[in-house]
């Protein structure tokens, strides 16, 4: 990519099933010199492993910002959440994030046009056992937003959802294997978002 709006990409994963697909799609390569938390590169894109919950993917964030401090970059949140409604292994591009404990809520943009199925997303403390219909829930997403919006726009900022759980599949059956099917069944929805060049407004350019 060359310098300009868009130059890099960073993603933010909570846990290591979820980004074991993504790190071998993009042949990314451990950074041995900065240990905080595992940060993987290639070429211009960056993926952070935060392990879970809202404040771990803020400090991810900032970490990526700290030791690759790129203008404008796409940050990208990709990992699982449960669903209301929707079956399991369903990707869901996030078109709102609301926050459960901080009543904090952010409006996403969209690529265009929106691969798969959107929806709002409601990020909790920990994993929720009761679904209200056509709802998400995730742990990380609030800390995310929150962290790129004080250093960009929320405009730079994508977040895709794979369904993991839902009434009728319990958030305690979820195994680390299961995880990394979910994401691997995905790889090419998520390579488009990692490709999607941004224009000046942050908005992904229709392609």
């Amino acid at each position: 990519m060359e310098p300009g709006y868009g130059n890099s990409t960073n993603l933010v994963i909570a846990l290591p099933a979820e980004a074991r697909p993504l790190i071998d799609m993009l042949n990314l390569k451990r950074d041995q010199t900065n240990r905080v938390m595992p940060l993987y590169s290639a070429d211009a894109v960056n993926l952070v492993v935060t392990g879970p919950g809202a404040s771990a993917a803020a400090r991810g964030v900032r970490y990526i910002d700290d030791l690759r401090p790129r203008p404008h970059a796409h940050w990208i949140n990709i990992g699982i959440c449960g669903h209301g409604t929707l079956a399991v292994g369903t990707p869901l591009l996030v078109d709102r994030i609301l926050d459960l404990q901080g009543g904090g809520e952010w409006a996403l943009i969209l690529p265009h046009p929106p691969a798969g199925c959107v929806g709002p997303l409601v990020c909790v403390p920990e994993p929720q056992a009761e679904y209200e219909t056509d709802m998400a829930y995730d742990m990380e997403s609030c800390g995310f937003i929150e962290a790129v919006t004080a250093i960009d726009s929320v405009a730079s900022a994508t977040v895709l959802k794979i369904v993991s759980d839902n009434p009728d599949n319990d958030v305690r059956k979820i195994s680390g294997k299961f995880v990394h099917r979910l994401v691997q069944q995905h790889l090419g929805l998520i390579r488009s978002l990692i490709d999607s060049p941004l224009s000046e407004d942050g908005c992904p350019v229709p392609q």
